[in-house]
């Protein structure tokens, strides 16, 4: 039995019944309420990306869809409080820096591109625990990302910012194959991508997040969604 499935087996009537309501009424068994044994590759766009997409690659660079806007301030400027109030802004929302990239066949979002210049494990509770430090590279570069892991990943900072955190899914590929990385193979050195998949959308109910957000696995802070 997995640890999901022993911990859903545990809840009272009441949690379980709540939790069930959450799933849309379906009487799935525990193991079936996985977010996913695999992890993809990339980050799928939404359906309005993709036809964003589509639209420049049949007309490159055209600015159909940018929105301008200008305001005058009058006054004093402090440049350097404004830059740091936009790179805030940018640090907080991850749709913000959310590059898309791809091939013939399918593209992606991709989140952060780096090095890894740090890994720490340690284990505990029978659990491999961790995290992954990352220096930003190319268009990330003099940014910094750090990933916690407890066997699989579970959050990611950027600039201290909670940037994706599970239930949603934490992939990091190498930036030359597009291999996946588990958590057990992060070696100083290896250059990444890292990419965020939603999860099912019933997992982003109060009872899907008490037994898979943040707080289960001790963190502070609640879940921020992929793209947020």
């Amino acid at each position: 039995m997995s640890d999901l499935a022993r911990r859903i087996a545990g809840l009272d009537p009441a949690r379980r019944a709540r939790l069930e309501r959450a799933l849309a009424g379906r009487r799935a068994a525990p193991d079936a309420l996985r977010p996913g044994d695999t992890s993809p590759e990339h980050a799928p766009l939404s359906s309005a990306q993709e036809q964003i997409w589509f639209m420049d690659r049949l007309d490159p660079g055209n600015p159909a869809y940018n929105i301008a806007l200008a305001r005058r301030i009058a006054g004093d400027l402090d440049t350097a409080a404004l830059a740091t109030a936009f790179q805030r802004l940018v640090d907080r929302h991850e749709a913000l820096r959310t590059s898309i990239h791809g091939t013939e066949d399918e593209v992606w979002q991709r989140v952060f591109t780096g090095k890894i210049v740090d890994v720490v494990r340690r284990t505990g509770s029978g659990f491999a625990r961790g995290s992954a430090r990352l220096d930003g590279m190319g268009e990330f570069a003099g940014t910094e990302l750090r990933i916690d892991f407890q066997n699989e990943n579970l959050v990611a900072y950027r600039e201290g910012a909670v940037v994706a955190s599970v239930p949603d899914l934490i992939c990091v590929p190498e930036s030359e194959t597009d291999e996946p990385v588990t958590t057990e193979a992060l070696r100083y050195g290896f250059r990444v991508d890292v990419v965020g998949a939603p999860c099912d959308p019933r997992w982003h109910a109060p009872d899907g997040l008490e037994l898979v957000g943040p707080r289960y696995f001790g963190y502070d802070h609640d879940y921020v969604r992929v793209g947020a």
